[in-house]
C-alpha cells in the first residue's frame, strides 16, 4: 500500500468510505452509501459538526485524531475486558451487583456482552472510522494537507487490518463503541434506534463492505 501514489489512493477509496460509512449510520445513511462523498464534502454541514467537537482549526484536529489513533474510546474499554477476563461468570455478576453509579453499570453491561466476542480491536472501530471521517473532511476544509492526509490514512488501515477480520467484526465494534458511552449520540439505544438502518446498510447493493476484504 503506497499512498503517495494517486492510483493506490483512487483504489482505496472504497475501502475508506466503507470505514467512514459507519458514523453515518441514522435515517441518512442509503443516501451516504450511494453518495460517499458527501459525508464530508459538504462544508456548511462539516464546519458546525466538527465545532462540536472543539475541533477550529489543524491543532484541534490533530489531537482530536491523534488521540483516536493512539487511545480513543477503546482504552477504557480494553481496562475493563481485562478485568473482567480474569472473573468467572459469578464473580462478574457479583461485580455488577456491587456497582452503584448508573452509568458504570450500563458501560459494564456492554463489556459482558462483548468483551469475548470482539477480536484484538475490542470497541476501535469507532475509533479509527471516526478518525479517518474527521481526515478526509479536515482535508476538504483545508486543515491537512493532501499528503497529510493520506498519510493518516495509511496509519488507519494498517490498525484496523492488523486488529479486524471481516466487516462483520467491524461493524459489530462500531456498535458496541456506541452502547458504551450510553450517553453521548443515543449510545444507550443506538442499536434499537439504528437497527433498521444498519440492516438497510449492509444489503445496499452499493455498499463497498460487500464488495472489498477488510
Amino acid at each position: 500500500m503506497d499512498l503517495s501514489n494517486p492510483n493506490e489512493r483512487k483504489a482505496w477509496m472504497p475501502y475508506i468510505n466503507a470505514v467512514i460509512s459507519l458514523c453515518s449510520i441514522g435515517k441518512d445513511v442509503g443516501y451516504f452509501i450511494v453518495n460517499p462523498t458527501r459525508q464530508y464534502n459538504n462544508r456548511s454541514k462539516v464546519r458546525p459538526m466538527l465545532s462540536s467537537y472543539g475541533i477550529y482549526d489543524k491543532e484541534t484536529l490533530l489531537k482530536q485524531v491523534d488521540w483516536l489513533i493512539a487511545t480513543g474510546r477503546r482504552h477504557e474499554f480494553e481496562q475493563d475486558a481485562r478485568r473482567f477476563s480474569v472473573l468467572t461468570e459469578a464473580q462478574r455478576n457479583q461485580y455488577m451487583e456491587s456497582i452503584e453509579d448508573e452509568e458504570r453499570i450500563l458501560k459494564m453491561a456492554v463489556v459482558n456482552k462483548y468483551f469475548r466476542r470482539l477480536p484484538s480491536g475490542g470497541i476501535g472501530a469507532y475509533d479509527f472510522s471516526w478518525a479517518m471521517y474527521l481526515c478526509m473532511i479536515g482535508r476538504q476544509v483545508g486543515y491537512l494537507r493532501e499528503d497529510e492526509t493520506w498519510d493518516y490514512a495509511a496509519k488507519i488501515i494498517a490498525l484496523i487490518k492488523a486488529n479486524f477480520s471481516n466487516w462483520q467484526q467491524y461493524t459489530m465494534s462500531y456498535i458496541a463503541a456506541m452502547k458504551y458511552h450510553p450517553y453521548e449520540e443515543g449510545g444507550r439505544r443506538f442499536l434499537q434506534d439504528n437497527k433498521k438502518y444498519i440492516m438497510q446498510m449492509m444489503s445496499f447493493r452499493e455498499n463497498p463492505m460487500l464488495h472489498i476484504e477488510l
